[in-house]
């Protein structure tokens, strides 16, 4: 009738286990080497959480101290049925084999409790009850046996049960008739997005709950109280998260002196930590907070919102068996081989960290991270090179016109936007395009104009009988792109993978029904490469201080137009990457034409030999008029607030 004893898994681990030859350190258990295990452990014996999630890094105690320490500590002191889920059957016959056999035979409590009969390598008896070992995909340990306690390994790599869904959710139904049911979860995520936040009233920055996950670990994660384990600066004394984005190193230097001279940057004070703190503050003053907590003395201060889900987030940063420096060695050599998986990998496995696909939309709030200081229709003296692209639809034409400047990398302005407003099958519209491609802006004219030829207008029409049939052999876009190329280039995306960025080649053209062979050029480009790279643009310039963005987008910039440009998200479907459009997309194609611009025509170049141009100081940030040369006898086209206006403006010049 005596009860259990009165502690938790690592006070249970610390007085029972040895761990074996082969481990980091054998001997005896100490937690105090991976610290953040002590709360996670004892939220398993809390009665407030049914489920604890831990999204770790590597060496931080994920298996050993995590899932066997709990595993070891309910079949000793308060046996009940369990079952232990691994990712795959190897897996799972490796650590039934290996570690598990090894943490029972050097616990002493454990061995007496293990029954001497009845053992197989995926199911054993403790103390009279079960113990079963499955796998993600396998239905085996789901459908049949009941369980107080399920453990899973790698929630994000289980694969569904066929015809029955995920593991995770279908254990839950194993322990109705248990009071004392609990889900235990650990994982290293895989791919999503999510940003950060300032708490109101602890200053500390935080997670951002996002809905753009594919990862299921960290979906469970932010359902939960969202502990991080944080770790002080020494400077400002604040506590925040370590993250990869906080590593200081040169990316010049040799992997040796990036081992060695590697630290991180506070985000609260922006003091330079060396990696000689690391152990001290990881093993000694690194603390595990909630959101609304804060650290007084040591000691964590104030309420958890309540919940039923236990989740804690420790980066790889905080394990005290690799340094920082060789962290960050690792991720500069990922970057280095150009290689997503390899990116991935790292930021995953090493670091406990989503890892963003370019193509998953950032939230069109974020953006507005990306203001600059200029308005709409506002030049700033930096920028040397002007370029439009334009979108064309059945009664307009969309047009994004930007700003190319350098400082050690180019840096990309939005500079203006808006619509053309006019049906696209007539020559009128054009016309008004060809306006605008003259109006000089602070006396900086347009170096290129690129148009989006995938769509003919002159072969839509309506069939009414009011409506003027266009013959469909014409093209009216190539027909603009004839009478202009020495500026306009014309695009078309490729419906199928290319191994190129873009191909280029010779079209006819049908003008006034003489058919110009060769007439035109006709660029075929890689869009779902160009589309991720103005994604990575987007990713880098809301990481970066102010001082480092490449983006700036007007301060005035409107909400349509960031929630146009990102309104598209790639996503596998049927094996496949496909861009699935959530919104109006025009703005976006256009963003991803001058993306395409950029690297066709050369400019990083040509920026780096141009020096910036002496221009005239703008006036109500309005377009100056063409020079006399260029001026044309029609109204001319100024944009002006955005709008593109007619008027008149008389020969100034």
């Amino acid at each position: 009738m005596r009860p259990p004893p009165n502690r938790s898994a690592w006070q249970w681990a610390e007085a029972e286990r040895v761990l074996p030859k082969g481990t980091a350190e054998p001997g005896k258990y100490r937690s105090a080497r991976t610290p953040w295990i002590v709360p996670i452990t004892d939220a398993v014996s809390d009665y407030h959480y049914s489920t604890v999630i831990s999204i770790t890094g590597s060496q931080s105690g994920k298996t050993d101290g995590i899932l066997l320490n709990v595993l070891g500590h309910r079949m000793m002191d308060n046996p009940a049925p369990a079952i232990l889920y691994m990712p795959t059957e190897i897996s799972a016959r490796s650590i039934a084999k290996d570690r598990l056999a090894k943490m029972f035979k050097n616990s002493k409590g454990l061995t007496d409790a293990l029954d001497k009969k009845g053992n197989t390598t995926l199911e054993m008896f403790i103390g009279g009850v079960r113990l079963g070992i499955g796998w993600g995909g396998s239905a085996t340990q789901v459908s049949s046996h009941p369980a107080a306690l399920v453990l899973f390994d790698e929630i994000d790599r289980l694969k569904d049960i066929p015809g029955e869904g995920s593991p995770w959710h279908l254990t839950k139904v194993r322990g109705i008739t248990y009071p004392d049911f609990t889900q235990v979860g650990t994982t290293t995520v895989t791919t999503g997005r999510v940003g950060e936040y300032t708490h109101p009233d602890t200053g500390l920055i935080h997670w951002e709950r996002s809905t753009m996950l594919e990862s299921l670990g960290w979906r469970l994660w932010q359902d939960g109280t969202c502990h991080e384990f944080m770790i002080p600066c020494p400077e400002c004394q604040t506590y925040f998260t370590p993250k990869s984005k906080l590593l200081v190193f040169d990316e010049n230097w040799t992997t040796s002196q990036i081992e060695k001279e590697t630290g991180l940057r506070c985000p609260h004070c922006g003091a330079f930590i060396d990696q000689r703190h690391q152990h001290q503050l990881t093993t000694e003053l690194g603390r595990m907070i909630a959101p609304g907590q804060w650290v007084e003395d040591g000691n964590v201060c104030g309420e958890v919102a309540e919940n039923n889900i236990y989740s804690a987030f420790v980066n790889g940063l905080c394990s005290d068996f690799v340094t920082w420096g060789q962290r960050a060695a690792s991720l500069h050599r990922s970057k280095q081989s150009g290689k997503v998986g390899e990116i991935q990998s790292v930021l995953n496995t090493e670091f406990g960290e989503l890892y963003y696909v370019a193509g998953i939309a950032p939230m069109w709030q974020q953006l507005k991270r990306l203001r600059g200081h200029h308005e709409q229709t506002d030049i700033p003296t930096a920028i040397k090179i002007l370029t439009l692209t334009v979108d064309v639809q059945k009664n307009r034409l969309v047009y994004v016109l930007c700003g190319w400047a350098m400082k050690k990398k180019p840096d990309l302005y939005i500079c203006d936007y808006g619509e053309i407003i006019g049906d696209s099958r007539q020559e009128e519209v054009w016309e008004d395009l060809e306006e605008m491609m003259l109006v000089r802006y602070d006396d900086l004219p347009i170096s290129h104009i690129v148009v989006d030829a995938s769509y003919n207008p002159s072969a839509d029409y309506d069939k009414q009988k009011d409506a003027k049939p266009i013959s469909k052999n014409l093209n009216i876009i190539y027909q603009f792109g004839r009478r202009n190329r020495s500026k306009v280039l014309l695009i078309k995306g490729s419906p199928r993978p290319m191994d190129k960025l873009w191909t280029y080649n010779m079209v006819d053209v049908n003008h006034d029904g003489k058919i110009y062979k060769a007439g035109v050029g006709l660029y075929t480009v890689n869009t779902d490469a160009f589309k991720q790279d103005l994604y990575a643009w987007f990713d880098r310039g809301i990481e970066t201080p102010e001082k480092d963005r490449k983006l700036y987008l007007p301060e005035n910039v409107e909400d349509e137009f960031l929630k146009q440009i990102t309104s598209e998200e790639r996503k596998r479907q049927s094996g496949k990457d496909v861009w699935v459009k959530n919104y109006e997309n025009h703005y976006l194609d256009c963003l991803m034409m001058q993306l395409f611009l950029f690297d066709a025509k050369k400019l990083k170049s040509r920026l780096k030999s141009m020096k910036a141009p002496i221009r005239q100081p703008q006036i109500a940030n309005k377009a100056q008029e063409a020079p006399a040369a260029e001026k044309r006898e029609a109204p001319q086209q100024v944009v002006y607030e955005g709008q593109v206006d007619t008027e008149y403006l008389g020969d100034l010049a």
